[in-house]
């Protein structure tokens, strides 16, 4: 019985665990009550450590990684921050984002329920018309190869810096992403984000691939001869040639589209942009099973809500002044690179034939979109015209549908009743 008892302690949150905490709070010097609840209490207590300090839990790895495990009243905010202030990612990266620094029994279930909660990413994620799938998956070639280019406009009126659109620049090996604020969309301004920001940092690349604007023509086309780079244009018919980059510039103008209906259209977009652009490049990618920012720079990036625990990486000053150990660091930082860039050059390969067949199926009539039967008490968003293409088409209220008429017009009702068709409406 006392075995059993024991074990089921065992199973109970750290923080739910009062033995164990006095032992770590106590440093080991608590008396324990009995000899199998004492060997569960040590066993437990070898697997985390106190920070005095903070008054944190941190739950210790088999690598002998550290991941705090946060009060229970303090995860679902923890959550939230981790959500909104990266950019409104959706369950997968969001969880990615928090398993990277955090612990706690039920953190899946608590990422499930604020991410399907999200007011804001309800609104976004609201589809109204079947899309084409257009996928024309290019050959994957090697780091730094190949990069994409691509501008959005978060909302029609420019922020108090100047600027009125993102240039988002893509690795297409790493997936990693460069957002830059800029001014206008001339070539000029173009060329000289691309230049400042990937030929002075990363060198040139083979390739770079565009769509046909103007902006990638002119001032950005010389430099392209110049640097003895290929400038690829996707067809005009087909703007989804660049295959899964093109998903990776979607993602980022999706969470663009969260941010602005949360923040409203005269929010600083410019000024929360290095949030969205960390968010995305510190969590793992589908497609490589490695987050860009761990591929590029071979350790994990701090995402600011770690910043209120311990420091977000461990690092001794004096390997700098010790020739040994600075050696030994970057040797095992290139056998890191090493095993990734293998891992997730066959990710890619994997990722890449999955959405071949999934686009071929698409295709082929295998996904024909069902028609929404609505009813009386329905709960419904209305399709609206978005003014630029990061406006979301979903106004902001939710109405209840009063009454269907044979014709698809549907009443509904807020603060006064409307009528609508019922093609413009979402539940």
């Amino acid at each position: 019985m006392a075995q059993q008892e024991a074990q089921r302690e065992d199973h109970r949150d750290i923080h739910d665990d009062e033995w164990t905490l006095s032992w770590l709070r106590s440093k080991g010097t608590v008396e324990l009550p009995d000899h199998v609840n004492g060997q569960r209490v040590r066993k437990r207590a070898s697997r985390h450590r106190w920070d005095e300090a903070t008054d944190e839990i941190y739950m210790i790895t088999l690598a002998g990684k550290e991941l705090r495990v946060p009060k229970p009243g303090d995860r679902l905010q923890l959550v939230k921050e981790y959500h909104a202030r990266t950019g409104h990612w959706g369950i997968r990266r969001t969880l990615n984002l928090l398993w990277q620094r955090n612990w706690w029994a039920d953190i899946r279930k608590d990422v499930v329920a604020v991410v399907t909660q999200c007011e804001t990413c309800q609104g976004v994620k609201t589809h109204y018309a079947r899309e084409e799938a257009k996928l024309s998956p290019l050959e994957i070639k090697s780091f730094m190869y190949r990069w994409s280019l691509d501008l959005a406009r978060p909302t029609v009126k420019t922020t108090k810096a100047g600027n009125n659109r993102v240039l988002i620049m893509v690795e297409h090996y790493s997936r990693f992403a460069i957002c830059v604020p800029i001014p206008n969309k001339e070539a000029a301004t173009v060329a000289n984000a691309f230049r400042q920001h990937v030929l002075a940092v990363f060198g040139a690349p083979a390739e770079c691939l565009v769509d046909g604007g103007a902006e990638f023509e002119g001032e950005f086309e010389d430099l392209c001869k110049q640097c003895m780079i290929d400038r690829r244009v996707t067809s005009p018919d087909s703007p989804e040639g660049n295959g899964l980059t093109e998903r990776v510039v979607k993602t980022i103008k999706f969470c663009f589209k969260k941010m602005a209906l949360e923040k409203g259209l005269n929010w600083e977009w410019d000024e929360l942009l290095w949030s969205l652009s960390l968010g995305y490049n510190a969590a793992r990618q589908q497609s490589t099973q490695v987050s860009p920012f761990n591929l590029l720079f071979a350790q994990e990036a701090a995402v600011p809500p770690d910043l209120k625990g311990k420091p977000p990486m461990d690092f001794d000053s004096d390997i700098l002044d010790d020739n040994d150990a600075r050696v030994k660091e970057l040797l095992s930082r290139a056998l890191m690179v090493k095993r990734m860039m293998v891992h997730a050059g066959c990710s890619l390969e994997v990722a890449q034939h999955r959405d071949t067949l999934n686009y071929e199926s698409r295709r082929g009539g295998g996904h024909a979109p069902k028609p929404h039967l609505f009813k009386a008490g329905d709960f419904v968003y209305i399709r609206q015209k978005p003014r630029t293409g990061m406006e979301v088409a979903t106004k902001p209220a939710i109405l209840k549908l009063i009454s269907v008429q044979r014709n698809g017009v549907v009443t509904l009702e807020d603060s006064t009743r409307l009528r609508e068709k019922s093609a413009r409406c979402k539940t």
